[in-house]
């Protein structure tokens, strides 16, 4: 065993010794050669094992784990139990199981827990399932993670016990929210909320409330995310949480970058990353990286986004996070996409996939099918694309996911498109039209009605496409966008044209002209009075032919 270095994380082998009742020279007295001979091992763990300062965190605590297997070896299982509640000399000062998770390491608490299970009493079981239950859930492995959980209840009920009934519907919220199921995710933080409201704990109100804002966030209701974050971080400030308020902020980070508020968003990753550093937490560092990528990648910035994403999945491997690796190869595709290297896009949306099925994580799955159709477009195969697309578009509908059916839908409109396939183009189109319209997403609605006008254009129905090209200036009318309604007052003063219809183009083109005069289009303004011009020299010879 390595002597060089004096351990910082773990407490003096006295202070652990005690918290064990463990008397060193008790131990020769033991009458079982077997359990002296563990007893021992123990001892020499505690005050033998110094591991160098550079040590990763994990052979940091090395000793400890040791010690808590002999201990269960021994069936001595109040000791271990004792000891996986060290409390630690780390920047967040936790006990050795909760430190492990908040170091990432996921899959050495899945091997740990267990030994414990059914050993003490019952409301010892509940915390081991609820540790269980957060690792599993943190590895991808969503089936056990509700297992655990749904178990935890079961005895939080039947001990009435209310605090750790309100953790397991928490827990259980997350594991639902993670498997794309948004309002049964949304039902039990309500009921998480409604018991935390009756026992008055800032702590677990907290909580309730960060899963009802993360739970608006991924259905796109962003104002009520954000209204439930501040409240949260309000909550939290009272009772001093430093390190929660940062990542509350980081969640807000996620709203406002959804909002397009790059800015804030940046500020409030850069914080995040700053407090996990600090603290050790691998896994909420390796999340920053990736949330600071995505920044990059809005800016354009793709070698840099690159950069950061690949040490987000460096770090998601070290510590055996496969669903973080899982989503940190999804955004190593995109940059790769975006940087035209199509073989290695192609590979890492493939890793991707894989690991997606393997963890039975069907949002994820479909997102990964995404990107294989979006490589496989950019690249003009579009037999693969769709195929791709079609599988992402089977799980989107299995998922109840609107927001991801328009666009699949919209995606292989474009792709039939492209293959001159208009009977196919427009029941896509059609159907992410309809979509759009039961959400309420007015841009979604208006571009497919914008490509619905220009199928039935080229097809030479014109009167179908003038129809559409009115629903989606309507739309467009109506949330105030000036240069869609100019785009489409020129389209329908052009095909008004085609169609010699000269009182109606010249009427769509002066709306357009207005529009453009207002917005500062100089250039736009000239071409209109251009097509004016000829109009009106057009509609004088038409009238003097009459005369």
């Amino acid at each position: 065993m390595n002597t060089t270095q004096i351990n910082t994380a773990v407490p003096p082998a006295e202070a652990v010794l005690a918290a064990l009742q463990l008397e060193p020279r008790s131990i020769r007295f033991i009458q079982s050669r077997w359990q002296r001979s563990l007893y021992q091992a123990i001892l020499n763990w505690l005050t033998r094992y110094h591991p160098n300062a550079d040590s990763s965190n994990l052979e940091q605590v090395r000793g400890l784990i040791e010690s808590f297997q002999n201990l269960c070896e021994l069936e001595a299982w109040e000791q271990a139990s004792r000891l996986l509640r060290i409390q630690l000399n780390t920047p967040t000062g936790e006990e050795l199981d909760d430190q492990l998770q908040t170091w990432g390491y996921y899959t050495q608490l899945v091997e740990l827990y267990p030994k414990l299970l059914g050993k003490l009493d019952q409301q010892w079981d509940a915390q081991i399932l609820n540790g269980l239950g957060i690792a599993c859930n943190s590895l991808g492995q969503y089936p056990a993670a509700l297992s655990y959980h749904q178990q935890q209840r079961s005895i939080a009920l039947q001990l009435n016990l209310r605090a750790i009934e309100a953790r397991a519907l928490g827990n259980l919220g997350i594991t639902y929210h993670c498997l794309g199921e948004f309002d049964q995710a949304l039902d039990l933080y309500t009921q998480q909320l409604d018991i935390a409201k009756s026992l008055g704990k800032p702590e677990m109100l907290s909580r309730a409330i960060g899963g009802l804002a993360s739970s608006y966030y991924r259905q796109g209701e962003h104002s009520k995310a954000i209204e439930c974050y501040q409240l949260q971080l309000e909550l939290v400030q009272e009772y001093n949480d430093p390190i929660l308020e940062a990542k509350i902020q980081s969640n807000l980070g996620n709203v406002y970058y959804a909002q397009g508020k790059i800015d804030e968003a940046f500020r409030a990753y850069q914080f995040w990353l700053e407090t996990a550093q600090s603290i050790g937490d691998r896994a909420g560092e390796g999340r920053a990286y990736g949330n600071l990528g995505n920044i990059y990648q809005a800016q354009n910035n793709f070698s840099q986004a690159l950069e950061f994403y690949l040490k987000d999945f460096a770090i998601a491997q070290e510590i055996g996070d496969r669903m973080g690796a899982a989503h940190a190869l999804g955004n190593i595709t995109t940059a790769y996409a975006s940087l035209k290297n199509f073989p290695q896009a192609t590979e890492s949306a493939q890793q991707q996939l894989q690991i997606t099925q393997e963890l039975g994580d069907r949002v994820h799955e479909k997102i990964a099918f995404t990107h294989l159709g979006n490589i496989y477009a950019l690249q003009n195969y579009y037999l693969f694309a769709i195929e791709s697309y079609k599988s992402a578009l089977s799980i989107a509908k299995d998922l109840n996911d609107s927001a991801s059916l328009t666009d699949l839908h919209d995606k292989l409109g474009y792709l039939y498109l492209k293959q001159q396939n208009w009977p196919q183009s427009i029941d896509q189109y059609l159907a992410a039209r309809n979509l759009a319209a039961k959400m309420q997403d007015f841009e979604a609605e208006s571009k497919a009605l914008n490509n619905l006008g220009s199928i039935h254009l080229t097809l030479e129905q014109h009167s179908t496409a003038i129809d559409y090209f009115y629903q989606a200036l309507s739309i467009r009318q109506q949330i105030g966008d000036k240069p869609g309604q100019a785009k489409l007052w020129f389209i329908l003063g052009k095909v008004f044209k085609e169609q010699n219809q000269i009182q109606e183009s010249i009427a769509a083109f002066r709306s357009a002209q207005k529009l453009f005069e207002e917005m500062g289009q100089h250039d736009l303004v000239e071409r209109c009075d251009a097509v004016l011009d000829s109009l009106a020299t057009q509609l004088g010879q038409s009238n003097r032919e009459l005369d």
